[in-house]
């Protein structure tokens, strides 16, 4: 289904949802579902679709329904003959008043049931190339649409094809779902998430549940946080808890490869009075002292252990001024100012002064990498995570702007960062843990 939508979508019409000739008429639903598909191939830059082709997705859409609906009535008959009540039996009942508790929540299945469809995708199982699009992504150059609404969130292994996404529903609702990529079978419905104020509750078709401050996607599964614990989900395996250390919450952006490695990024609790020896470091920074703030780590979820990362929790806000009057064509002024914690800039930028464009840790031939941005701004480091040793990779005394990775099908790993003007790259990591790479990694164009 999904890759004949994405063969099908080349793009959004000029034609309105209202005004598609369809027979019956489009349902509210569907106007919505449309607008999503269209807005989402429009950030891809893709080209606009043609009339015909919306109308074979819309059909394509119903078919899939009615596909549904069928296999719904027939759990629900096995339900009334009893062939079912020992699976329910098994599965905690969800309170009445809970927000999961509604009528629209997914039938419950067994974790067997779940387990196997997961296993049946690993068929599937080949190298792909991810790539973040927005709040959405692109699999080997292809922007990923499901069908029933926006993606928000995604974890992904590159090794695999594999994928847990969140899809937005309305009403603070997220589809939790996982796919191979390279699979012709369709996604899997894991579960839903209910997004209440400051809570984030998930529960499984197969009936487990988990509730914290918000839930983050990994490849297999999602983990769920709180103040002092992580809740890790397993497709068809369930839930298990694990100790947070003190002083630290579960960073709520996770940039990393969680469910390869086995580590999640942990984010030290602010303190509500800034100290004048912080203050002192800020201002060393300024004048070419090494930055020793950690206020970020990396943890692995089971054996406890942490590995600290030289990096700052500043520079996660940004900000834009409010009541602005144009006084010329270079200057407007503002009577107020507001900010919030955002990985882009207002003009749709990365924000790289946010740790989530600092850091990145993976899976590889060589075993678990960290690749961070480290001491301010001056470093792009690589950090065997096992050893917990580091390998400059590149160092520029004025700042580096960004850094990205690519996963190599060997298992390896490509580096690229800019330094100044100009983009340094390395072709395999193995270099810089065998030093091989020697002087290269010092920029001159400070």
């Amino acid at each position: 289904m999904k890759k004949i939508l994405l063969a099908m979508l080349l793009g959004a019409s000029a034609v309105s949802a209202q005004e598609l000739a369809i027979d019956p008429p489009l349902t509210k639903d569907e106007k919505r579902a449309l607008k999503d598909m269209r807005e989402q191939w429009a950030e891809a830059d893709m080209p606009a679709m043609t009339t015909e082709q919306e109308i074979a997705m819309i059909k394509n859409m119903r078919d899939t329904q009615i596909r549904m609906m069928g296999q719904a009535m027939g759990m629900r008959r096995a339900l009334e003959s009893g062939a079912m009540q020992g699976q329910l039996a098994q599965s905690p009942v969800q309170a009445q008043d809970s927000p999961l508790s509604q009528p629209t929540a997914e039938p419950t299945v067994a974790k067997e049931d779940l387990a196997t469809a997961y296993e049946q995708r690993s068929a599937s199982t080949r190298f792909t190339r991810f790539e973040r699009k927005g709040d959405g992504f692109l699999a080997n150059g292809q922007v990923f649409i499901d069908i029933d609404g926006k993606v928000k969130q995604f974890g992904a292994d590159p090794m695999t094809g594999r994928v847990t996404y969140f899809v937005d529903v309305g009403n603070g609702d997220l589809l939790v779902k996982h796919h191979n990529i390279n699979s012709d079978l369709e996604p899997i419905l894991i579960g839903r998430i209910a997004l209440r104020g400051d809570r984030a509750d998930f529960r499984a078709v197969s009936g487990e549940t988990a509730g914290g401050e918000s839930v983050v996607p990994v490849s297999d599964g999602l983990i769920v946080t709180r103040k002092e614990s992580i809740a890790r989900y397993s497709i068809g395996k369930g839930a298990k808890a694990f100790a947070v250390p003190d002083g630290f919450n579960v960073a709520p952006l996770q940039n990393g490869d969680v469910s390869g490695t086995g580590y999640v990024l942990i984010e030290r609790i602010p303190q509500e009075e800034v100290s004048f020896k912080e203050i002192g470091k800020s201002v060393g920074h300024l004048f070419g002292k090494r930055d020793d703030t950690q206020d970020y780590a990396l943890l692995h979820i089971e054996t406890g252990k942490t590995g600290g990362l030289f990096l700052s929790d500043e520079g996660k806000s940004v900000g834009q001024g409010t009541g602005c009057v144009r006084q010329n064509d270079f200057v407007n002024k503002c009577s107020g100012w507001r900010s919030w914690d955002s990985i882009w800039e207002t003009d749709g930028r990365p924000n790289y002064s946010h740790y989530f464009w600092a850091l990145t840790w993976v899976q590889t031939k060589f075993g678990p990498l960290a690749i961070a941005k480290e001491d301010g701004t001056r470093e792009v480091n690589v950090i065997a995570l096992d050893s917990r040793e580091r390998f400059n990779a590149f160092k520029r005394k004025l700042g580096i702007l960004w850094f990205a990775v690519e996963p190599k099908e060997d298992g390896g790993l490509s580096m690229e960062a800019q330094l100044a003007f100009k983009r340094h790259t390395i072709e395999d990591v193995g270099q810089v843990l065998d030093g091989s790479l020697a002087s290269a990694s010092e920029a001159k164009d400070n």
